[in-house]
């Protein structure tokens, strides 16, 4: 942005520095000029003015400079002028801008730099010009300040479509955050959310919405809900405590304490193992009241099996009645299966008769439930 500025500044001066090249002895002299600018930020030697321009050169600079629209808030703050030399300090708002000439005895050829000074940095301008012709002041003037007139709206489009680009992007990467620290939220997996080291020197509004949803994620992480859906992914916890500056073992146990207060058993059969074998089978009934499933498969084995043989045991599942029974049915069978220790050297010792017997009810589990299932024999067989 700064070279951009510089070089619209540029632009502006060069257009009134052009008429400078030689101070002629009568109207209509036609001068060849050739610059080239140093801008920080920009190709070194760059090219002014898209290379040699054509320029008629007036009597008096200083009334070129105030008939030139874009230079009116502009004047002339010094000018001294030699047969072979003239130097000339302009003060524009944007900055001031020195000029020095030199030209050959002949006054057919000349030399010189322009040096600015602007707020937004500085900037050198080489410049050489020779004598080509004659030509008629007052046309040449009309259209050199058509030819200004055009490259100023030329210089403000290109701004505009620059300032157009800048705002998409950051309205592009404001929503790209923005849906980062949804998703982050929605699955409580802190380990979404972009670090605040990689928003160093982002704008403020290209951070979408994430701070909010940071204070949305750690109010909900202190939640039974909340909490068991951050555990869900391995390793997440640490990183969702140290975004919200609190220790997960802490957290965890003052959530298991509400639960034991609250009944929450199925949040105690998943996450508070001390407080679950302090209870040991005093909530059983209240688990199969309350249809805390997870509970009962996990830690009333009577309760359990009793439930799968109602409601479950002998049945397509297609059969059963509704997703809520499937569900229980699935629950019960998968967890007290994991429960069963199966694969042990136990379980692969040769079946007894009795055993056998027992194993052709498991049969009838695995046609249930299919090959997902296939170890459901310990509901009936242990």
């Amino acid at each position: 942005m700064t070279s951009s500025l510089n070089a619209r500044f540029a632009a502006s001066v060069l257009g009134l520095l052009l008429p400078f090249a030689c101070i002629a002895a009568d109207d209509g002299e036609l001068w060849e000029v050739t610059t080239q600018m140093n801008i920080p930020g920009m190709p070194a030697g760059m090219a002014g003015m898209g290379g040699p321009q054509r320029v008629c050169n007036g009597k008096d600079p200083k009334e070129d400079a105030t008939r030139r629209p874009d230079m009116q808030k502009c004047k002339v703050v010094d000018m001294k002028q030699t047969a072979t030399r003239m130097t000339l300090t302009m003060s524009c708002p944007e900055g001031q801008a020195v000029i020095d000439q030199t030209y050959n005895a002949a006054r057919t050829e000349y030399k010189g730099t322009m040096t600015m000074k602007t707020r937004d940095g500085d900037m050198v301008m080489n410049m050489s010009g020779r004598k080509v012709g004659t030509c008629d002041v007052q046309q040449a003037r009309k259209a050199r300040e058509e030819k200004s007139a055009k490259m100023k709206g030329e210089m403000e489009a290109h701004a505009a479509a620059g300032r157009k680009a800048q705002a998409d992007q950051q309205k592009q990467m404001a929503a790209h955050y923005a849906k980062t620290c949804d998703e982050a939220v929605q699955t409580m997996d802190a380990r979404r959310f972009p670090t605040r080291a990689s928003f160093k020197g982002v704008p403020k509004e290209m951070q979408g919405s994430c701070d909010a949803r940071r204070t949305e994620f750690c109010k909900k992480l202190q939640t039974e809900a909340g909490f068991s859906l951050a555990a869900r992914h391995q390793g997440n916890l640490p990183s969702a405590g140290e975004l919200c500056a609190v220790q997960p073992g802490k957290l965890q146990a003052t959530l298991c304490s509400g639960a034991l207060k609250n009944d929450s058993l199925e949040f105690l059969s998943r996450h508070c193992p001390a407080e679950v074998k302090r209870a040991g089978a005093k909530l059983c009934p209240k688990a199969v009241q309350k249809e805390a499933y997870h509970y009962v498969a996990q830690n009333c084995p009577a309760d359990s099996k009793a439930l799968f043989a109602k409601n479950c045991a002998g049945r397509q599942y297609t059969s059963l009645q509704n997703r809520k029974q499937r569900d229980m049915c699935t629950t019960l069978a998968r967890l007290d299966d994991e429960d069963s220790g199966s694969g042990s050297s136990a379980s692969s010792a040769p079946a007894k008769p009795a055993e056998a017997k027992k194993a052709s009810t498991s049969d009838q589990v695995q046609q249930t439930f299919g090959k997902g299932l296939d170890k459901l024999k310990g509901l009936f067989g242990r």
